[in-house]
């Protein structure tokens, strides 16, 4: 099942048809309702990923201004387990006519650091291919016990890129603050120890990355088992 937002449902059409009657016409089963995103698709596990869907112009504005960032920071707190994805899609011209040249590739290098950096999927996709591109990952839904996954063997140039990676993968870290982590604390037994205080000290790290960082390193396992994180999204 595809969950398409009801304003998403209203404002897209793909070859004169809305966008959800194109799914429709292509065997995709959908539902329209008020969602906190454009798309979630959803497999028995849960939330397998929520999309949402910009113009070029919309997306590049909103890069210029910031706004993409707060609307990600909204899309990753709906629930633990959403992956978000931002596809985009139209004409380049349209935009270079309204925004100029010299901004398009200004907003074409944040999307390439944005994508790097946070580890989050922008793809640029053909007006036409939405729908194409929605059943497919629809299907890979589906099939998920079935799906290939391809591996990148991680490659470490120094042992620190291997510690920096392990900070990484702390809830709510990303790269600058696990950096940041690195430099203020020296050793990764020393962040392990640190008290709430004592992150809330590194720049970039509030206080709500410092109480999960620390409930990681601090909760006894039998504890931890019960505690439910974020409630999973539901449809």
């Amino acid at each position: 099942m595809i969950y398409i937002d009801a304003n998403e449902a209203s404002m897209l059409r793909v070859g004169g048809k809305a966008i959800s009657d194109a799914l429709r016409a292509i065997d995709v089963p959908v539902d329209v309702r008020k969602l906190p995103c454009d798309y979630v698709i959803k497999d028995a596990d849960g939330v397998y990923v929520c999309l949402e869907r910009k113009t070029v112009n919309d997306l590049i504005s909103s890069l210029l201004t910031g706004r993409v960032f707060r609307e990600l920071d909204s899309l990753s707190s709906i629930a633990e387990e959403v992956r978000p994805i931002f596809f985009y899609h139209g004409s380049f011209k349209g935009a270079e006519r309204v925004l100029g040249i010299e901004k398009i590739r200004i907003a074409m290098s944040m999307i390439a650091m944005f994508a790097y950096r946070l580890n989050i999927p922008i793809v640029y996709i053909p007006t036409r291919e939405i729908p194409s591109f929605l059943k497919t990952l629809h299907y890979q839904a589906q099939t998920k016990g079935k799906k290939v996954s391809v591996r990148f063997p991680k490659r470490y140039g120094t042992l620190y890129d291997a510690q920096l990676n392990v900070v990484t993968m702390l809830p709510g870290v990303g790269g600058e603050v696990g950096k940041q982590l690195l430099e203020e604390l020296n050793t990764l037994r020393a962040l392990a120890n640190a008290d709430e205080g004592e992150l809330k000290k590194v720049r970039g790290v509030g206080k709500e990355i410092a109480r999960r960082v620390y409930e990681l390193f601090n909760t006894p396992i039998d504890e931890a088992k019960k505690i439910v994180k974020k409630k999973r999204l539901k449809l």
